[in-house]
């Protein structure tokens, strides 16, 4: 990745390299919220209604969607808001 520097008037680059962890076999609360977050997703795009409430109601309840709706001038919780 490349862009001009202010203080050097040419483009520097910076490297950016993965991260992945390996040690961690079982996905942690905050992760499974995500997964409920896609299902609702996948499920208002199917126009699955039990299955979106389903979702909706466990994605909320997660850490994920407490973190989600911690800022209530967030574009993800005010659309949570909506629903």
């Amino acid at each position: 990745m490349a862009w001009p520097h202010a203080g050097c008037g040419r483009e520097c680059a910076l490297s950016i390299s993965s991260v992945s962890v390996s040690n961690s076999p079982q996905p942690n609360q905050a992760d499974e919220g995500w997964q409920q977050f896609a299902q609702l997703v996948r499920s208002v795009n199917a126009g699955d209604l039990p299955a979106a409430q389903q979702a909706f109601a466990k994605f909320t309840e997660s850490p994920a969607g407490e973190l989600a709706q911690a800022n209530s001038n967030g574009r993800l919780a005010q659309a949570l808001s909506k629903i």
